[in-house]
């Protein structure tokens, strides 16, 4: 057995995206890709001739490097078309350079194992599986969700798909931007991620309309054909209030359950850890099917302390 840590310009894409679609359990934000899009940058630990792969997204912090959990690439981890024991998953950890002074990395679902240094911390995400015919999906609506499905046909809103992400962004960025107060990388990243799946004919966007033609809510999915199961990614939502008031989200969730069902396809909603938005998922049948981030802290002291003081700052 050969773990060798590669940088970025040492990987062989072709190769790296091989083992990730023939992967056991795959996910579309560890194409190379995907992670081009998605990071700042992107080193690997590879085994032996791409036969498992774990992608080290990093960046400079505190003038450290960190490998870290990028906003938009929920769930990473060890990829192999082979089972994954603890033995393996250990070795992995272990063969991360040591110029990484800070690791905090999202493990996808099935990998449970862990390592005495790392710090484990769970997280929703849910997920809904459409190989029944959508009459049977239907039957595990909640009533909530049923409501705003009539909604929908009363305001007589229209359902369009669209190849522009910049308007789907710029409705994020004006419902949501001066709460949420991302930086301007954020948009940069999503509009990345959109652009690049979109080039691949792997995502494309569903926005509802009014009866002028007003979008008033968009849905960026992603799909992933895998040889196991097909993945639908509910990558980035967006309402508006109106949008809010007339159920049009459930609008575009349902039609892509309608679209899928019936096929070996699952529907990742992607979260969350915020009540309303995980009750809007469970809502629909889906079941949280929880990830993890593994952290572990290789600062020095003397950064440690008031690193550790900075992340208590944001919290507040």
């Amino acid at each position: 057995m050969h773990l060798q840590y590669l940088q970025y310009q040492q990987i062989d894409q072709q190769k790296w995206d091989n083992c990730i679609q023939n992967s056991l359990n795959p996910r579309v934000y560890a194409y190379s890709w995907y992670l081009d899009a998605a990071t700042n940058t992107w080193d690997a630990i590879v085994l032996n001739d791409y036969e498992a792969v774990l992608p080290l997204p990093y960046n400079n912090k505190w003038g450290l490097q960190s490998v870290y959990a990028p906003t938009f690439a929920q769930q990473l981890g060890i990829f192999s078309p082979k089972t994954i024991d603890q033995g393996l998953f250990t070795d992995f950890l272990k063969a991360i350079p040591k110029k990484f002074k800070r690791i905090r990395l999202p493990i996808k679902h099935g990998q449970t194992y862990s390592i005495q240094e790392y710090q484990d911390y769970v997280f929703p995400n849910y997920e809904l599986d459409l190989s029944q015919s959508y009459e049977e999906l239907r039957k595990n609506y909640h009533q909530n969700t049923i409501r705003n499905l009539k909604k929908v046909g009363k305001h007589q809103l229209s359902l369009h798909k669209n190849l522009d992400p910049s308007f789907s962004v710029n409705m994020f960025r004006e419902t949501k931007g001066d709460h949420l107060g991302h930086p301007p990388s954020f948009y940069e990243q999503i509009l990345a991620i959109m652009n690049a799946a979109i080039i691949r004919e792997k995502g494309w966007i569903w926005e509802m309309c009014n009866e002028k033609g007003e979008a008033c809510a968009s849905g960026f999915f992603v799909l992933d054909k895998t040889q196991h199961q097909d993945r639908v990614y509910n990558l980035f939502p967006v309402s508006n209030e109106e949008g809010r008031k007339k159920g049009a989200m459930f609008g575009i969730i349902d039609h892509v359950i309608q679209i899928y069902a019936g096929s070996n396809t699952l529907l990742d909603f992607e979260g969350s850890s915020v009540k309303g938005v995980a009750q809007f998922y469970e809502r629909f049948g889906a079941v949280n099917k929880i990830y993890r981030h593994i952290d572990c802290n290789r600062m020095p002291f003397y950064v440690k302390i008031p690193f550790n003081w900075y992340q208590q700052w944001k919290m507040r």
